[in-house]
């Protein structure tokens, strides 16, 4: 892929992407990188560099009493997510903060127990995910 192509990817990925790092139900963290739009073209592109598409979902009615498009999501999970961070991160804009949180993290497969050290450090990443998404 050419830098082009991953400027491109990077450009849309500020704008409709999303880095999250969640509590799955078992209690293990996962960090969790989507993109998502109604272009499912668009949203393809991001198999490039790995990860998965959903979709379509079914469209909502919207406020005016309008259907939407249907909406498609590129998803990219746990330790594959970081190297397609590292990709995007240098041509990012509002989300390199978030991407370079993300990547200090030792994410693994989430299959080993985590020290006390590392719980306090995700939860803290994981507070500065929420306060920089809120545009603080």
């Amino acid at each position: 892929m050419n830098q082009i192509e991953i400027s491109y990817l990077a450009g849309f990925f500020d704008g409709e992407g999303c880095i999250g790092f969640y509590r799955r139900k078992n209690g293990r963290d996962s960090l969790v990188v989507t993109v998502g739009g109604t272009d499912e073209w668009s949203i393809r592109r991001y198999l490039q560099l790995g990860g998965s598409v959903h979709g379509p979902y079914a469209p909502r009615i919207g406020k005016f009493g309008h259907q939407n498009k249907m909406l498609w999501q590129w998803r990219v999970t746990g330790k594959k997510a970081q190297p397609i961070l590292r990709t995007l991160a240098p041509h990012l804009g509002l989300k390199r903060s978030q991407a370079e949180i993300a990547l200090s993290l030792a994410i693994g497969s989430g299959s080993k127990r985590i020290t006390e050290s590392e719980r306090l450090l995700r939860e803290g990443a994981r507070e500065k995910l929420v306060f920089l998404k809120r545009g603080a």
